[in-house]
């Protein structure tokens, strides 16, 4: 492993966004790069991305979830990659976890990411949706999403080596 500090890409894609997004930009700012890829918006998603002066904003025309997701990994400039949806926040121990789990000596090509799902401002505990997890935070050398899935795109991960992250 390098002992260089490993930068990390922050990618958010959207589509009228505008009562998410502030809230999300704010949130994760411990990124060293944040790209948001926007489906040409028409509330005011885009006028709030401008006026965070660190964030990058691409539009690019939505043509499905996967196409859009390998879009914004080309966009990339690090190798490490977290995506994050509008509506999703990260807890402070979180972010700290990222940033000890990409530059730790041993470092997975992937991460699962549990998710607590909220309904009105509550956790939802008996839904069957408590265990979720999903591949959020990953190095784009050895992974890219499955061209042939359009709708619950699936991360293919070149390595086996795979590490849980609540």
């Amino acid at each position: 492993m390098n002992s260089e500090k490993q930068k990390l890409s922050v990618l958010i894609i959207t589509l009228n966004e505008e009562h998410h997004i502030k809230s999300l930009l704010e949130d994760i700012d411990f990124a060293d790069e944040i790209i948001v890829v926007d489906s040409y918006s028409t509330d005011k998603t885009v006028p709030i991305v401008e006026s965070f002066k660190n964030v990058k904003l691409i539009q690019n025309p939505f043509i499905d979830y996967t196409s859009q997701r390998n879009f914004a990994l080309e966009q990339a400039e690090n190798s490490w990659v977290l995506f994050i949806d509008a509506d999703e926040r990260l807890t402070p121990e979180l972010k700290s976890e990222i940033v000890t789990a990409i530059n730790a000596e041993k470092v997975a090509s992937a991460y699962f990411v549990y998710r607590i799902f909220m309904f009105k401002e509550r956790q939802l505990n008996f839904s069957g949706w408590q265990t979720d997890k999903i591949f959020r935070l990953f190095n784009k050398s050895k992974c890219r999403y499955n061209e042939e899935r359009t709708v619950h795109e699936k991360l293919i991960v070149n390595r086996t080596n795979l590490y849980f992250k609540k």
